[in-house]
């Protein structure tokens, strides 16, 4: 027999026991929801970043060279030029000098201090940006920083996977930036700088209004 009194008081109590034996998963706490959606959002951002680099650097340089991602960062972008125009640094590979473009500027930015270092596969790729940028579709000026193997990010030993995490890669000093400036950067430094590590010191890649110098710390590490 169905009775609709019993009928609905059974159902509400088949309910209640399974929400006591199922009971929902706790709610995350907002504060924890929003940090985890603005890490996926960064992540994807740079994911963006990281493609517009290889875009840039395809385009800028063709075939003639490939990016070298193990080091992290392997990339940097700031105004090292200081015309206010974003510009781009990045580790790359030679891998076809025939295939480099007429306009490259190639340099070896560390010849006085490693006058007999033979210049490695490994280089920096330097875009001078235009009013777009340094993913402008045409960069004011195009570099290929060469030479230098005690430098960490131009010496093949330390792009393996199992030591360029270790080895560090690009930072930047910036003019805008609080902490004090590099006791033993030139004041003919026009721009932001290019903080580098190598085998026995820390050293500074910096423009010069003329062409990308080198210079290391005295002091060391």
């Amino acid at each position: 027999m169905n009775i609709p009194g019993i009928s609905v008081s059974l159902a509400l109590a088949c309910t209640l026991c399974v929400a006591l034996t199922h009971p929902a998963a706790a709610a995350e706490p907002a504060s924890l929801l929003d940090g985890k959606n603005a890490a996926s959002t960064a992540a994807a951002q740079r994911s963006a970043e990281a493609n517009d680099v290889q875009a840039a650097v395809s385009r800028a340089f063709g075939s003639s060279i490939e990016l070298v991602t193990a080091f992290r960062p392997y990339y940097a972008v700031a105004d090292f030029n200081g015309d206010r125009y974003a510009d781009l640094v990045a580790v790359v590979r030679v891998t076809n000098e025939g295939r480099r473009p007429r306009d490259v500027r190639v340099e070896n930015p560390y010849l006085l201090i490693y006058p007999s270092s033979p210049a490695p596969a490994l280089a920096l790729a330097v875009l001078h940006g235009a009013a777009g940028g340094w993913s402008a579709a045409t960069p004011r000026a195009r570099f290929l920083l060469r030479g230098g193997s005690n430098v960490v990010v131009t010496n093949e030993d330390y792009a393996r996977p199992d030591t360029a995490s270790a080895a560090g890669g690009i930072e930047v000093w910036r003019r805008t930036e609080r902490r004090r400036r590099p006791s033993y950067l030139p004041r003919a430094a026009r721009g932001d700088a290019i903080v580098l590590g190598t085998e026995a010191a820390e050293g500074i890649l910096y423009w010069n209004g003329r062409r990308y110098a080198w210079v290391e710390d005295p002091e060391g590490y």
